[in-house]
């Protein structure tokens, strides 16, 4: 397992609180929904906690003339930040809105104590993903919702 790269600051915010609002090994059910602008451009996800997964689906919207490719990178983590587990959607390069949805499955129970979205952009499909840029990122408690 490795360590987010996520920004520091808001991820150790996010786990100091996370050890006050631990989930409960039997808590599952609870929805929490986040949003994420940039110009024109919309990040919207909706989170389904259970006892080992996180479930999220959103839309990436892409507004015509974005001149680039948008991507979204989920990251379930425990309490001291460690990664438990990651997905990514594809690049989305046209004009549009594109759904996405990932399960985050820890082998933890009660599940993650909290998870992260990075939206990701870079200049075309054929960029390399070191190109890649964050336009936002946003953190997800599942008693205290998103920040």
């Amino acid at each position: 397992m490795r360590t987010s790269t996520f920004s520091a600051g808001l991820l150790a915010a996010v786990a100091a609180a996370s050890l006050f609002a631990a989930p409960s090994a039997h808590a599952a059910g609870e929805v929490n929904t986040f949003t994420l602008s940039y110009g024109a451009a919309t990040l919207t996800g909706t989170n389904t906690w259970s006892n080992r997964t996180v479930t999220t689906e959103g839309v990436n919207y892409v507004p015509q003339g974005a001149g680039s490719c948008r991507r979204v990178i989920a990251r379930a983590y425990d309490a001291n930040s460690t990664t438990l587990a990651e997905a990514s959607s594809s690049w989305k390069c046209s004009a549009g809105k594109h759904p996405y949805g990932t399960e985050l499955a820890t082998q933890v129970p009660g599940g993650p104590a909290f998870v992260g979205f990075a939206w990701q952009q870079k200049p075309s499909a054929t960029s390399p993903d070191t190109q890649a840029t964050y336009l936002g990122e946003v953190f997800c408690t599942r008693n205290s919702g998103c920040s």
